[in-house]
């Protein structure tokens, strides 16, 4: 037979617990589900309507609320890199659509923070590398990380520094719930739900594999 299961249920079974807590975020909300012995607890689905969209629009907040946005260009490959003015580099930031900021930058918002230094798997720093165009420095612990877009129109590359602050408060979107009526619950919200919906035996299990 066929077990038609919510897709991130499917997560569950790659998890090396048989009971856990999914959550799924997606681009337009996010959704959490219990799944106990490797089977979907369907009473537990709740979703909430914050996802990476509401995220990546905080983060271009959050750069256009910076009056010393870190921002560089590089017109031709070889030449070194100079700052950009604030006021331009602000309508940079503007002008990049949500799907390519999001692309660029969520690796970077979701990804703890790490040192070089913490990246012994060859196949960790190939992947972050794709994201990430400079290492954090050593020897400083958490720090700025940088990611690259191009624009075809001014002929450049442009490499904009995120701060861990700029990042947490970024994310911190999901969990922060709705600030007007209507809106729905936050993450975490939808996420206790999920769990408050479960009996009391399955609810000790998911606290005894964290």
């Amino acid at each position: 037979g066929i077990l038609a299961l919510p897709n991130p249920a499917l997560a569950g079974y790659l998890a090396p617990h048989s009971t856990s807590l999914v959550i799924d975020i997606g681009w337009s909300g996010s959704r959490a589900i219990v799944v106990y012995e490797r089977n979907p607890v369907f009473r537990s689905y709740h979703s909430c309507p914050f996802g990476l969209r509401q995220v990546v629009e905080r983060f271009r907040e959050i750069l256009l609320e910076d009056d010393q946005l870190d921002v560089t260009s590089t017109m031709t490959p070889g030449n070194g890199s100079r700052p950009v003015p604030p006021k331009a580099a602000k309508e940079i930031i503007i002008q990049i659509p949500p799907e390519t900021l999001g692309r660029l930058c969520i690796p970077l918002l979701i990804a703890p923070d790490i040192k070089d230094d913490d990246m012994k798997d060859d196949d960790m720093k190939d992947d972050m590398k794709d994201h990430i165009k400079e290492p954090l420095p050593k020897k400083q612990g958490a720090s700025k990380v940088r990611f690259s877009v191009t624009s075809e129109q001014m002929r450049a590359t442009f490499s904009i520094g995120v701060s861990p602050e700029a990042r947490r408060e970024a994310v911190n979107v999901l969990f922060l719930g709705a600030h007007l009526p209507g809106d729905g619950p936050s993450l975490s919200e939808a996420a206790a739900k999920a769990v408050r919906a479960c009996d009391s035996a399955v609810r000790a299990k998911i606290g005894a594999s964290q």
